[in-house]
């Protein structure tokens, strides 16, 4: 609700109108969608154009370059722009949040405001009248503006409408925020062939000493060796002509070890946005060439695994590439608009299982012949006291990694323990998949009858899917070499 009471009925304030007219005049959305977003912003609230980004209608990118374009509206990068605690302090969080705006400087009686959409005169009198200042409207790219309140306001959230889940599918306020044990899906509908199914929620552990002992040894790791190869393939970049730092991204983005690494340095304080990196391509661009090879050095450094584990340390680098491509895949068959996130959480979901290796002796959880995904959870269960997973958020969280991020590698094999989310759903899938793809075993449209749920969720077939699983395995005819 806004602060005058206007809650964004059907007909909207005179700024949603405004706006609306424009984005169908400009053919941004069409009528019908603008209708419907109101209807949806009569029942739910929120600002229409929001609703509209939210519902899918609209998109970020073709909004922030209609604005821009708009006589009277400049623009500003948020990326490297530090705001003062005290001017954030000068409107009210709450509607600063409602409305996805900030302040962005003030002289005098003047106040200048960023917002996502400048256009949006009802919310620009509202902080005019919260304020008593007079505002100027700058434009800001709609994440941007998300982020820098976020890192603000952690408690608060940004904007005053989410798109409702699914049926079928747990809704956000009826999940806890930190289950203690996930809950087990539903029967699996049984397949043929079918090589995995998403794995019922492990029971708590027996033995608590032994978790205990556990958590004790993964807070004492401050990051994981990399392949041996990586620092090698950096520094033969750094020597060669025109190098980019999507270059040093793709290098980066092919060891786990590393990746995890940078991401972590990448969400620490001093780059300004602590707890936001999601992606190792803005982890990278924010470290720079300098900052990648020394994390690599430090990764490097650390003991290595044990000869005797290599084939196993090789196994889950295959497992892990695999998934980061088919992650990256299914958001794109999607059309979800994540796919740099898919494939750094399709990368980074096993974590928890490069950790487990260090740990152990000679005989890591799952070093038997093709042991299924429940077997070798129930032996890290024995083992260690949790699974894998557990361990891959436990680590995930003491490195700062964006809850995008650690609720993905806490739930990749119960993706119906938490709400629906799509980083969530399309990395539980090429998980699936790189299990199948490890244990040499067919995919068939059938083999996805027990993630009917996720399938909806992300509008796709199972032939999409299979499809997704043959272009990856092809293409990892020549990675399994290396």
């Amino acid at each position: 609700m806004s602060a005058d009471g206007n809650t964004g009925g059907a007909g909207g304030d005179s700024g949603d109108r405004l706006v609306g007219e424009l984005l169908v005049e400009n053919e941004l959305v069409t009528e019908k969608q603008r209708d419907e977003a109101l209807e949806v912003q009569a029942e739910q609230g929120g600002r229409l154009f929001e609703v509209l980004i939210r519902l899918k209608y609209l998109n970020k990118a073709r909004l922030h370059e209609f604005l821009s374009q708009q006589s009277g509206v400049p623009a500003i990068d948020l990326q490297n722009y530090e705001i003062p605690k005290d001017l954030m302090e000068i409107i009210p969080k709450e509607l600063a949040c409602e409305h996805v705006l900030l302040p962005i400087d003030k002289l005098g009686k003047l106040l200048t405001v960023g917002m996502a959409c400048p256009l949006d005169k009802q919310a620009i009198i509202e902080v005019e009248n919260a304020t008593g200042l007079r505002v100027k409207a700058m434009l800001c790219e709609f994440d941007d503006i998300h982020v820098t309140l976020r890192r603000y306001y952690p408690q608060e959230r940004v904007g005053s409408y989410e798109v409702p889940l699914p049926t079928g599918l747990a809704s956000p306020a009826s999940v806890p925020a930190t289950p203690a044990v996930p809950t087990a899906p539903g029967p699996a509908v049984e397949s043929a062939p079918a090589p995995a199914t998403p794995a019922e929620a492990p029971p708590a552990p027996r033995d608590e000493a032994t978790r205990k002992q556990t958590e004790a040894l993964l807070e004492g790791i401050e990051a994981l060796p990399s392949m041996p190869r990586t620092p090698q393939e950096l520094a033969a970049l750094a020597d060669g002509p025109g190098k980019t730092v999507t270059d040093v991204a793709g290098v980066v983005g092919s060891d786990p070890a590393v990746a995890a690494r940078v991401l972590s340095v990448a969400n620490a304080t001093p780059y300004g946005l602590p707890g936001e990196v999601t992606n190792i391509n803005l982890a990278t661009a924010l470290l720079g060439e300098a900052g990648c090879v020394s994390v690599t050095a430090f990764c490097a450094a650390l003991p290595a695994v044990p000869d005797s584990l290599r084939s196993q340390y090789k196994a889950f680098w295959l497992r892990s590439m695999f998934g980061a491509k088919a992650a990256m895949s299914v958001a794109r068959e999607a059309g979800r608009g994540q796919p740099a996130e898919a494939y750094t959480t399709g990368l980074l979901h096993d974590i928890g299982r490069l950790s487990f290796l260090l740990l152990s002796e000679d005989a890591p959880p799952g070093s038997g012949e093709n042991p299924s995904l429940m077997q070798l959870l129930r032996e890290e269960e024995d083992l260690f006291g949790f699974s894998h997973a557990e361990a891959g958020y436990l680590l995930a969280k003491a490195w700062r990694f964006p809850s995008e991020l650690t609720n993905v590698i806490r739930f990749h094999h119960h993706p119906y323990a938490t709400h629906a989310d799509d980083l969530i759903a399309a990395t539980a899938l090429a998980a699936f998949m790189a299990e199948a793809f490890e244990r040499g075993d067919e995919i068939g449209p059938d083999s996805f009858d027990s993630f009917r749920e996720l399938l909806s969720y992300l509008s796709l077939g199972s032939a999409q899917l299979v499809s997704v699983f043959k272009r990856t395995s092809q293409s990892f005819s020549g990675i399994a070499s290396r």
